[in-house]
């Protein structure tokens, strides 16, 4: 660096006026330093045997040429020039107001004498490499090109302090530290953090203003701007979703730069913090940070946390402000903000309905859509739509496949009538508890709860799977054996991973068999039962909470407990099919696109065979089979055969007189 030929007291009365200024001054300061340091305590004579070791040592004429010109003995006597330049140089920083990133890192982290000078030694060999073999040859060892902390200590410590005592300060310097690279220190060197280098030289850019958009937690980022304004001494712990704009929110109340660490990254995320005046977040997501590393200048620092993360046991006073996610009506609004910012045509209501989504995840899914539109160069399609959403996801259920709808189901009008309007209380939900004012009244239980109850083959599973296709949501179904643990806790641990799985995948869960979880409460006669019944309350209580969408199906609605019951919202029943219910699943069960002779006797067959749908489907899938082996149509030869194998299953004889004008078709089977 150059440095300025004019004498530094002469200018003691002057602010700096730029950063290159004070710095050249630290170099005139370092030059003289380690002249008097040398004087004191050279030893290498100018023995020309040493010419034959160049490389490994630094000879006493190579640092002399190395410092030239400093040193010269314009100071009143030995160790005078540093300590007036030093002088000087303290007084100029102190008149100077404008906050150039070395100023802002000493009074922010509030440096004493000893920990500046420190700095100014270690940054010695960024602001001019001939410093590497001074110290070097101060230190008997030229492998060492920073100094260490013991000679920071004997060059920099007041007189008559302990070198041991210094060195300890240094060591637990903990604004000092902010600036040094970790794995240096550890070994008892001063080298500069690659954070301290980057933002000492880096140009002041203006602070990032938050992307415009709704408001978003006003009540936060009140308190967090006045937190801001104050410099509270505090720790202040962000809890909420990943999304929910805790980070946002810092940013609007700081009205500066924020800088954002992870607790890895913490000695970075100070030194970044303190060059550019910022305010310090640490990403919490990974880990909470050693609290007791930060330096007093640094706070109030503001850790992003989860739901459940719970205050700093150790540390500076702490602070809890939560995030909750948006209600109905915000989360509509946000969608449709960021679907108008992206330029994506298309409903949003829906998708608001059935995505529980924070602030980031609306803004991620609707860019997500714009490059799937700008790619197929047209608007989406209301299931394109969601799947921008569910990519989003990890996703554990699949889409509904086959283009089922309600009208599919053989049902009476009044189970299907039930269904329909189970769908309607999900997708009109935001009208009746934002815009009707339902939700003041109705702070839990909003969830859609629909127990479907009949005897096996008649059409819940299928039922469920189309309501989930209907709303354009995943169907998560819980498999029991995964859910129901022999050890005490594991199974509500389990139930409440489910609940929270499908509420953030915006799934409908669905409990196939549901008896087995949702059965009646028994007296408690042992621990056993004791165990059991707590199982049960704890789902009730899952139940209410749950907002989503839950699919229940029993064979045995009898047995389940009364409380389930007074939870559901549907209770819908599905019969055993009667006749004209079992021909018009026969004609339904075959596709359009397959070949099907004409005279088939759907009649015949309905009123011959009592069976339900689910086997139904089996005997039409067997006969479709069977005339694909034999290269013809499906007739009523093939089906026939199906139906008998299928009775047969179930340990039911079929004799030839109960086929009437049919018996000969089944002549090689019966």
């Amino acid at each position: 660096m150059r440095r300025r030929p004019e004498s530094v007291a002469l200018l003691v009365d002057e602010p700096y006026a730029s950063q290159e200024e004070l710095l050249s001054d630290v170099c005139l300061w370092l030059d003289a330093l380690l002249a008097e340091a040398y004087a004191r305590d050279a030893w290498v004579g100018r023995d020309p045997q040493l010419r034959e070791l160049l490389g490994l040592v630094v000879t006493r004429e190579e640092f002399e040429e190395k410092l030239a010109g400093a040193g010269d003995g314009t100071a009143d006597g030995p160790g005078q020039e540093a300590a007036a330049l030093d002088e000087a140089i303290q007084l100029r920083m102190a008149r100077t107001q404008t906050p150039f990133p070395y100023l802002r890192a000493l009074r922010c982290l509030r440096l004493d004498e000893l920990e500046e000078r420190a700095l100014r030694l270690c940054l010695a060999t960024e602001l001019d490499a001939k410093y590497e073999k001074l110290f070097g040859y101060l230190q008997d060892d030229v492998t060492l090109r920073q100094p260490s902390l013991r000679l920071c200590a004997r060059l920099c410590a007041k007189e008559g302090e302990w070198t041991a005592k210094a060195v300890g300060r240094l060591r637990s310097s903990a604004g000092l530290a902010a600036l040094l690279d970790a794995k240096a220190l550890e070994k008892g060197l001063l080298a500069p953090a690659p954070a301290l280098v980057e933002g000492l030289f880096a140009q002041d850019a203006a602070p990032a203003k938050p992307e415009p958009g709704l408001e978003l937690h006003p009540e936060q980022v009140r308190t967090l701007r006045t937190i801001c304004r104050e410099r509270a001494g505090t720790v202040v712990l962000l809890c909420g979703e990943e999304g929910c704009g805790r980070r946002t929110a810092l940013e609007r109340a700081a009205e500066g730069p924020v800088v954002c660490c992870t607790a890895e990254t913490l000695g970075e995320g100070m030194a970044a913090a303190a060059l550019g005046g910022a305010l310090l977040a640490v990403d919490c997501r990974e880990g909470m940070p050693e609290l007791e590393r930060l330096p007093e200048g640094l706070l109030p620092v503001f850790l992003l946390a989860g739901e459940r993360a719970a205050l700093p046991k150790s540390g500076p006073p702490a602070l809890r402000l939560r995030f909750e996610p948006p209600g109905d009506a915000l989360r509509e609004e946000l969608f449709a903000f960021h679907a108008r910012r992206c330029g994506v045509q298309g409903q949003t209501q829906a998708l608001a309905a059935k995505f529980f989504f924070t602030p980031g995840r609306i803004a991620k899914a609707m860019e997500a859509a714009r490059v799937r539109q700008d790619s197929l160069g047209r608007p989406l399609s209301q299931e394109e739509l969601h799947q921008a959403c569910y990519d989003l996801l990890d996703l554990f259920g699949q889409p509904e496949e086959g283009g089922l709808t309600l009208e599919d189901l053989v049902l009476p009008r009044m189970e299907k009538r039930q269904l329909l309007q189970a769908v309607d209380q999900v997708l009109l939900r935001r009208q009746i508890y934002e815009s009707w004012g339902f939700g003041r009244g109705t702070p839990y239980g909003r969830g859609v709860s629909i127990l479907l109850s009949g005897p096996p083959g008649t059409g819940k599973t299928m039922a469920a799977r189309i309501v989930a296709r209907q709303l354009h949501m995943r169907l998560l179904i819980v498999q029991l054996p995964q859910v129901i643990s022999k050890y005490v806790g594991e199974t509500e641990k389990n139930l409440r991973r489910v609940f929270e799985q499908a509420s953030q995948a915006s799934a409908v869960l669905f409990f196939d068999e549901c008896d087995a979880l949702f059965g009646k409460r028994a007296e408690v006669r042992d621990a056993q039962d004791r165990h059991a019944n707590a199982e049960v309350a704890f789902l009730l209580k899952q139940m209410e909470d749950h907002d989503g969408v839950t699919l229940l199906a029993t064979n045995l609605s009898q047995n389940i407990d009364a409380a389930f019951m007074r939870r559901m919202r549907f209770v819908v029943h599905f019969p055993f099919p009667d006749q004209k219910a079992r021909e018009s699943l026969y004609r339904k069960m075959l596709p359009s696109g397959a070949p099907v002779e004409p005279d088939v006797d759907f009649a015949f067959l309905a009123e011959k065979f009592a069976l339900a749908g689910g086997n139904i489907k089996n005997i039409v899938l067997h006969a479709a089979f069977l005339a694909a082996r034999e290269n013809c149509p499906i007739g009523m030869r093939q089906l026939l055969r199906a139906a008998v194998y299928e009775q047969r299953k179930n340990q039911i004889v079929v004799v030839r007189e109960e086929l009437r004008q049919y018996a000969d078709l089944m002549d090689d089977e019966l």
